[in-house]
């Protein structure tokens, strides 16, 4: 049985990260993608995802296969499901030539026997006709926002370490000075370089510090927390409960309940709150971003690409108060990080960034 996870596209991601699938969202210490692939045991991985994303991801994920339906016996999986062990012994038990539905009617898997290859597409998917195939309802759940994703980060990373990490290696050997409490729900990776006077709090949650990353003198990260591959954590920072961090950035100050994809830079002082933060952002010295206290299910969302202006926003209706960086202060903040445009990238960009193709 072959896997393929789909993109069903229901979060509109597209206008928060345009050069990125829903599939790469970071829920937890993992991207949706990443929790079924593990929970399933997939080992060569084919997405279904925007065909307006189709070159890139094949440039970017050569050992992936994208958007090709193959011959044989296929699971189709929605990458929006609140996997666990349950739910993919449920999958795997599936009969075929079925469609397992949420009770709202969404799309869990689907298992068909495919006669003729094909290329295909999130859309194309879609728009198939499935009654042809058996309909089980189950009680599956799956994401229904970005927001959702946000505030529930925190329970996300405990699932995450409890199912992933817990039983990895763990270079756990700090510096004199570093402070840890129970420690036993912590997992640092090789290379990681904690600062003296660092404290890490894991009595409400676990903390993941991946492989790489500089945590700064005087800091604390308390859980549930995850701090992503060769990030770096600027001195006096405060990482509390609910934060999860992706790779290569530069953080400072506080970070409450919120999810930083790649690539950011929030180098200094001022508060993330209930916060979306896309790859590639910046944002300047001194700014807080708090989300309405009395919206308590809703969130900020900093689109990828976007430089701040420098002052304070409250609400999710100001997210004017950002815009997109320009070429060429984008291109000075990935030579900073040594990573390059490709051909595909570099176009595309230029159409989002509305300059001339």
């Amino acid at each position: 049985m072959k896997y393929l996870i789909v993109d069903d596209l229901a979060l509109k991601f597209s206008k928060i990260a345009p050069l990125r699938s829903q599939l790469d969202i970071r829920a937890g210490i993992l991207k949706l993608r990443q929790k079924i692939e593990g929970y399933l045991g997939i080992e060569e991985v084919s997405l279904i995802i925007d065909r307006n994303l189709e070159n890139l991801y094949k440039e970017r994920h050569p050992e992936k296969t994208i958007n090709y339906l193959p011959q044989g016996s296929l699971c189709l999986v929605n990458g929006r499901i609140k996997i666990n062990e349950k739910i993919a012994d449920l999958i795997e038990k599936q009969e075929r030539k079925s469609i397992l539905l949420t009770p709202e009617g969404d799309f869990v898997s689907l298992k068909l026997e495919n006669d003729e290859a094909k290329g295909l597409d999130s859309i194309e998917f879609l728009q198939t006709d499935f009654k042809e195939f058996k309909q089980v309802e189950t009680d599956v759940e799956l994401w229904q926002s970005l927001d959702q994703i946000v505030l529930e980060v925190g329970k996300s990373i405990k699932e995450d370490y409890a199912d992933f990490f817990y039983d990895r290696d763990n270079y756990s050997e700090t510096e004199q000075g570093v402070t840890i409490i129970n420690p036993y729900n912590v997992w640092i990776g090789e290379g990681a370089n904690l600062k003296h006077g660092l404290v890490i709090d894991a009595s409400e949650g676990p903390v993941v510090i991946d492989e790489g990353a500089v945590i700064g003198i005087n800091s604390t990260i308390q859980g549930p927390a995850y701090i992503g591959k060769d990030t770096i954590i600027q001195a006096s920072s405060n990482m509390r409960e609910g934060v999860s961090i992706g790779n290569k950035c530069s953080i400072g100050g506080e970070i409450v309940s919120s999810i930083v994809q790649a690539y950011a830079m929030k180098p200094y002082k001022g508060t993330l709150n209930k916060c979306y933060l896309g790859e590639w952002t910046k944002i300047e010295a001194g700014l807080s971003i708090e989300s309405d206290f009395f919206q308590a299910n809703r969130i900020t969302k900093i689109r990828d690409y976007s430089l701040s202006f420098s002052f304070n926003n409250h609400t999710d209706e100001n997210i004017c108060q950002y815009q997109e960086m320009r070429g060429p202060k984008l291109k000075n903040m990935k030579i900073d990080k040594n990573v390059d445009f490709s051909k595909i990238e570099n176009e595309l960009l230029k159409q989002y960034l509305n300059e001339d193709a």
